[in-house]
């Protein structure tokens, strides 16, 4: 903030409040000469709430004990709290050294030879395959095994006929109509079996 040129320094030192006043000769003694001003205001805040937290730690404790004041005993205790729970002091450095050489004294546990997470067996897992194919037998082996179980099946000497509708494409020769044979329709070969079958 920017001083104005017509006010004497030692008015200007007169406006400054005795608590900001108190924080800078304690900044001094510390031997902290150069500073922001924000710095001063900032501890004032800190002991300011420092103060009115173990004033209320205090009276608490007072009423705890039936005491109508609050004497040294109680302030004593309240700081003495603030310190235990607030202001932690870091351990001394052979205690961390003594801790770290018996930690140290535990081997390390071995590395797996597989990374990454244990998943449990194929057919245990969403990853498995849960359904089944079957394949199709190709159309040579499909003959072969139909014409294998009508030879089987027709043991009776039944003579049997086969008849079947053809028509030709060619109008001219048989004049674009159907010619019917002496052969009963017959859909498919795997209905010729299931036929043939029923006469055992």
């Amino acid at each position: 903030m920017a001083q104005p040129p017509n006010v004497p320094q030692a008015q200007l030192k007169d406006q400054v409040p005795r608590d900001s006043r108190v924080m800078q000769l304690i900044l001094q003694a510390a031997g902290v000469e150069d500073y922001e001003p924000k710095v001063a205001q900032q501890l004032l805040e800190f002991a300011h709430r420092y103060t009115v937290d173990v004033i209320q730690d205090a009276s608490a404790y007072a009423e705890h004990a039936g005491k109508n004041d609050i004497d040294i005993e109680d302030v004593k205790l309240a700081i003495q709290g603030r310190i235990t729970h607030s202001f932690t002091a870091p351990p001394r450095q052979e205690f961390l050294a003594q801790l770290a050489k018996e930690r140290n004294k535990e081997p390390l546990p071995p590395v797996p030879e597989k990374y990454g997470l244990r998943l449990p067996p194929d057919r245990h897992c969403l990853t498995a395959v849960n359904f089944q194919l079957i394949p199709e037998p190709p159309p040579g082996q499909l003959d072969s095994s139909l014409s294998m179980d009508i030879s089987q099946d027709n043991n009776d000497d039944e003579p049997f006929t086969m008849t079947t509708s053809v028509k030709h494409e060619d109008s001219s020769a048989i004049g674009g109509v159907d010619s019917d044979y002496d052969m009963q329709d017959v859909d498919s070969p795997e209905q010729i079996a299931t036929t043939f079958k029923g006469h055992i």
